[in-house]
């Protein structure tokens, strides 16, 4: 491998890292503005938190496009190239889920019964220690395979529990006196909350898959 070749890869981790760095600042802020949001109703807070969110969000489309472009030019060999930029979408897909929760709850200005907050305050904080756990099984997968391993399983045992939260929290939600419609529009938001932790344990499964083809 030349040096050159070798240049080009270390730019295409720093650029997947930095990726990685955005994608979770995001899904931190996102949370910011869910907390203002179902904590106090305090929709001014929560605008601003989600103009946050969105900007770090296209921070992150911008890098990853840069990286895919790297990728796309040559750097590392083909069948990697593939796997990376399938790394690639995965995050970014978590990110693009958290900022389009937060616009569907401003725009609908939906109304969270008390009954409901509790669970979704548990699943947005599972969701952000599966995205911890998902940032380091990226950052192991460039020094410790076994390591990235361990973090992949780790999010799937998360992404479990909050399968459970999700289910409680719609059995919740049907028990209460409330019309049928709104009942619809709340367990969609409950829904959406839980499909971030599927997307993170959809990237966790390709860093396995790029760990098992890395060992064939």
């Amino acid at each position: 491998m030349g040096w050159g070749f070798r240049r080009q890869a270390r730019r295409v981790e720093e650029l997947i890292l930095k990726h990685l760095e955005l994608v979770t600042a995001t899904v931190s802020k996102f949370r910011e503005a869910l907390s203002a949001y179902l904590d106090a109703q305090d929709l001014t807070a929560a605008e601003r938190l989600a103009e946050e969110t969105h900007r770090l969000e296209s921070q992150a489309d911008d890098v990853r496009r840069e990286a895919a472009m790297k990728l796309v030019s040559g750097a590392l060999l083909p069948a990697m190239r593939g796997e990376l930029l399938e790394l690639l979408e995965r995050t970014d897909k978590v990110a693009n889920l958290s900022e389009s929760l937060l616009y569907f709850l401003l725009l609908q200005k939906l109304e969270i019964p008390a009954e409901v907050r509790k669970a979704a305050h548990e699943i947005a904080h599972k969701t952000s220690e599966m995205m911890a756990e998902a940032g380091e099984a990226i950052h192991a997968l460039f020094r410790d395979r076994e390591a990235a391993i361990a973090k992949a399983e780790k999010v799937e045992q998360l992404e479990s529990e909050v399968d459970q939260l999700e289910l409680q929290a719609v059995r919740q939600l049907f028990a209460l006196n409330l019309d049928l419609a709104e009942k619809i529009l709340v367990r969609e938001f409950i829904n959406r909350l839980a499909d971030i932790s599927d997307k993170i344990e959809d990237l966790s499964d390709q860093v396995e898959i790029i760990v098992a083809n890395r060992r064939v």
